[in-house]
Parts: C-alpha cells; sequence; structure tokens
C-alpha cells in the first residue's frame, strides 16, 4: 500500500472506532437501539428531503466562492452560518465541477454541426444545470428533468414565481401543453419547446415512458441520462430494469451516473448506518459495492461498448483543473485530509456508452480533459 492508502486505512479505523463510541452512548443514555441504525426504514419522503440538502450545500458554497451559480439562490435561502464543513463544501464542488463538465463535453463535442442532442436528468431535484447551459450557448435540443411530483411541484413553483427563471426557460414565450389537462401532474409540471419538468416515478417504466414521448424527445439522436446519487436508493431491481430499458430504447446514449461505493469497510458501515437512520437505505450499494462491480452492472445491461468508472479522488487527480482546485483550497481551510481522501474513495463517477461512433467512445474511454 501507498503512504496516502496506509493513512486512510488508519483514519478509516478510528473514526470507525469514534462512531461506535458514541451509538454505545446514545443506546446508554436514551434507550437508542443499534437495530433502529440498521434496519431498512428508507422512504420516498426521506429521500426527497436529500435534494434540500444539496441544494443548501450548493447555495452556501457558491456563496463562499467556489463556483459561480446565478440560478441557484432562487431555490434555497442562506443559510444561517455554514451548516455543514470544509469538508462537505469540497466534496459538492468536486461533484458539481465532474457531472457539469461531463454534460458540457458532451453538448460541444464532435458529432457534427446538424446533430441535435438531448439530456434527460434522473432525479434531478432543484438542479440548475440547464439554466447555466442557456447561459452558456450550449444547450441541448430538449433538456428534460425528471423526478417525484413533490419534488417537481415545488421546483415549479419556484420557477413560475420568479420572472427571471420563467423567461430562461421559455414560459414567457410560450408554454406547451402535453398530457391530459386536468390531471395532477399537469397542473405542476412545466412544458415549453425546450424545456420539461415532469413527474414520474422511475421505478415505474411504463409511466416514464410515457411521460418522456409526450415531451417529444427523439429515441433517434444522441441523449445523456444522468443520475446523481438516484438509482442507489431503488431496490436493484428497479435500476437494472431501468438502466437496460434506456439502453434498448436510444440511439447513441451516454449514461452518466454519480453514486456511494465501497459499503463494506468501516467507513462504509458507518455511511450506511447514518443513511438507514435518517431513512435514506442504499438499497443497491450491496449489489454493485466496487467499480468493477459498477462496470459489469452496465456491461450486462446493453452499455458494452465503453464503461469508464473513477472514484472521486481519481477524478480530482486526473480530471479538475488543478489551477481552480488549488483557489478552492485556499477558501477554506481543511485539516483533515486523509478523512476528506477516505470520503471521496466512496463515491465514483460512472459513464457508460452505447452504439457510438468508434471515433466518440475512444474520446470517451480515453478521456483526459480537465472538466
Amino acid at each position: 500500500l501507498s503512504e496516502r492508502e496506509r493513512s486512510s486505512h488508519q483514519a478509516c479505523h478510528y473514526i470507525s472506532l469514534l462512531y461506535r463510541f458514541v451509538e454505545c452512548l446514545l443506546s446508554s443514555l436514551s434507550g437508542f437501539s443499534l437495530l433502529c441504525l440498521t434496519m431498512d426504514a428508507s422512504s420516498d419522503e426521506e429521500v426527497q428531503k436529500t435534494n434540500d440538502d444539496a441544494t443548501i450545500c450548493k447555495r452556501t458554497i457558491v456563496d463562499i466562492g467556489y463556483y459561480t451559480d446565478p440560478y441557484i439562490g432562487f431555490f434555497a435561502d442562506r443559510p444561517k452560518g455554514h451548516p455543514t464543513t470544509p469538508m462537505t463544501h469540497r466534496g459538492y464542488y468536486t461533484r458539481v465541477k465532474c457531472i457539469h463538465g461531463l454534460v458540457r463535453r458532451f453538448l460541444s463535442q464532435d458529432l457534427g454541426s446538424d446533430v441535435p442532442r438531448q439530456v434527460v436528468a434522473l432525479g434531478a431535484g432543484f438542479d440548475t444545470l440547464p439554466l447555466l447551459l442557456k447561459d452558456e450557448g450550449i444547450y441541448p435540443k430538449l433538456y428534460v428533468e425528471v423526478d417525484f411530483e413533490n419534488v417537481v411541484r415545488k421546483k415549479s413553483a419556484l420557477i413560475r414565481k420568479h420572472p427571471l427563471l420563467s423567461e430562461r426557460l421559455g414560459l414567457q414565450t410560450a408554454e406547451h401543453t402535453v398530457g391530459e389537462k386536468g390531471s395532477a401532474a399537469d397542473s405542476v409540471e412545466i412544458h415549453t419547446a425546450d424545456y420539461h419538468l415532469v413527474a414520474a416515478d422511475l421505478r415505474k417504466l411504463v409511466e416514464l415512458e410515457s411521460k418522456l414521448k409526450q415531451t417529444g424527445i427523439d429515441f433517434r439522436i444522441p441523449t445523456l441520462f444522468l443520475s446523481e446519487c438516484v438509482l442507489i436508493y431503488m431496490e436493484p431491481e428497479f435500476s437494472d430494469a431501468l438502466i437496460s430499458w434506456v439502453g434498448s430504447q436510444f440511439s447513441m446514449v451516454v449514461f452518466v451516473t454519480y453514486e456511494q461505493i465501497l459499503p463494506n469497510d468501516p467507513y462504509g458501515e458507518v455511511m450506511l448506518r447514518n443513511l438507514a437512520a435518517r431513512g435514506c437505505s442504499l438499497r443497491s450499494i450491496k449489489a454493485y459495492p466496487t467499480k468493477e462491480a459498477q462496470i459489469a452492472r452496465y456491461r450486462s445491461s446493453g452499455f458494452e461498448q465503453a464503461v469508464q468508472v473513477f472514484d472521486m479522488n481519481e477524478i480530482t487527480d486526473r480530471f479538475l483543473d488543478v489551477t481552480d482546485f488549488r483557489r478552492i483550497q485556499r477558501l477554506e481551510w481543511l485539516d483533515e485530509i486523509e478523512e476528506w481522501l477516505m470520503i471521496q474513495a466512496h463515491y465514483c463517477v460512472v459513464w457508460a456508452l452505447r452504439d457510438c461512433s468508434e471515433t466518440q467512445a475512444i474520446r470517451w474511454q480515453g478521456l483526459d480533459v480537465k472538466l
């Protein structure tokens, strides 16, 4: 093992011992049973609340200066103080830079000037990427965001409330009505010429397919599917079926996924217990616990052409701009470097390709550009 790996293993061991001590203390003081932490208490409502946490954290790091997003403030009030830590801030920075960079690469890569492209964001939450892409002039032919109806209702209300958001997404020019008028979803969804915010349960593929068809999505043109900590909350039979459906229905598709791995080491066990205690069990992580398992997952679901998987330490070292990373290091001091490396090792990014040209597959498989 390298010196960094040895230090990470030691830090992981000490943190696990600390967590176990705290858990035992809570149990003795208030009858808090460890069984409550390990039981499968995940619920759709609790999973949806993770969107609020993510949005607040993004608002916080934008305010600090990690990156620029003029729209995030419309979706989250400025928190009092910084309720999250520099370690969390740096984690969100690497996540945003990586995911946004991959989407921008897909939209700007040379497929020919006359080749339209689409993006489908699964479990999109309050993400502002479509607004940022509008500003940058690399917006796709169609951008579709999918989430639970409760999340879609909240996001739709915020977009309609603020004229700047409505204008940027095309609501003030013309809004298209799709689906059955008067339905519950119809009253909360947004449909414009090139942007759609739709409510669907990703576990119900018939419902999802119907909603996507209503947006006018073209199954024959290059499409990127984006999933950030979404599939991980689904049972493997549902997430696998979704990936397979995407691979079988779309021509030239790229599937980008960000989620947790390594549940079986001491830190991974703590991570699972803490999330289960919140009602957010990682239902698919035991089926796909490693980078190698993630590769096999996508290949068996029809993405045989190319599958790349990197943990977030590798993403930082290989793909993020060194100068910009040094800049954000100066924004907030981080003492717990070994703990940071350990946490980043428990998150990965996957990009999987199907039916791409040989040239495009080579470019994605050997991706070495800065994101």
